[in-house]
């Protein structure tokens, strides 16, 4: 398990043996470092503002929040050397993950209007999945069992969950003892997230109803953003027959 301070989104390739991170500070930008720890010199991606990441094992995928002078936000993929930058679409999107083997594209919008979406890889089959109950969603996360989509919303004290072709939303954890819920994974039987205000990493049943007490993995982390888990299982040697070119 990886939990995050200050920066959002690692992704680890297990084949390429490296993992992937953004740092938005005053130079936004996604990075790169192998296993062992040694960073490439330099980003690897340099943006106007970036907000989130995640890897479909042959390419990145982002979301941009654009800024005040007029660029715009946006979700991005690149090739996982920097190459290759293409502007999928154009809104307001936040968090994002990608389900490469059924060419998933998930995304959360908390704008004006805040929305979870999905799309296909190509961008074809753009589908609003939740609209209603929702104020942040933020760090999106995928059930690889059984494809459900996990939420966090840190305005409502929220864990959620929805399946990817839409449906009903099913609460799983809601009230003041998660104030502030800001990134979660979902692994097995379990979730884990982490809260910020809290200063702690929980872990709990996936499941709504389970009314179990969270266990606190670690607590005193300051600046807590995002967690992830590294797991081969999460990716095989070949994504089930789908070529390069589908990304």
């Amino acid at each position: 398990i990886f939990w995050l301070m200050s920066l959002r989104v690692t992704f680890l390739n297990r084949h390429a043996h490296v993992m992937f991170w953004t740092d938005w500070g005053q130079n936004p930008r996604i990075e790169k470092a192998s296993m062992d720890g040694k960073i490439d010199s330099g980003p690897l991606i340099s943006v106007a503002l970036l907000t989130r990441d995640n890897v479909c094992y042959r390419k990145l995928y982002w979301t941009d929040q654009g800024t005040d002078s007029g660029v715009p936000a946006k979700i991005a993929s690149a090739s996982m050397d920097g190459s290759g930058i293409q502007t999928l679409f154009t809104d307001m999107p936040r968090h994002i993950v990608v389900n490469p083997k059924n060419r998933y594209l998930f995304w959360a919008d908390y704008g004006q209007n805040p929305k979870i979406e999905r799309a296909f890889l190509d961008c074809t089959n753009r589908t609003v999945l939740v609209s209603e109950g929702i104020v942040t969603p933020r760090g999106l996360a995928i059930d690889h069992s059984n494809g459900y989509i996990y939420w966090v919303d840190d305005s409502l004290d929220m864990i959620a969950r929805i399946q990817p072709d839409g449906g009903d939303v099913e609460i799983v954890r809601y009230g003041s003892r998660y104030p502030t819920p800001y990134g979660i994974t979902v692994f097995g039987n379990s979730m884990i997230w982490v809260d910020r205000n809290l200063k702690k990493v929980f872990q709990a049943s996936k499941e709504p109803g389970n009314t179990d007490q969270p266990t606190v993995i670690r607590d005193n982390i300051n600046w807590l953003r995002d967690v992830t888990i590294y797991n081969s299982h999460f990716q095989t040697a070949c994504v089930l027959g789908i070529s390069s070119s589908d990304f």
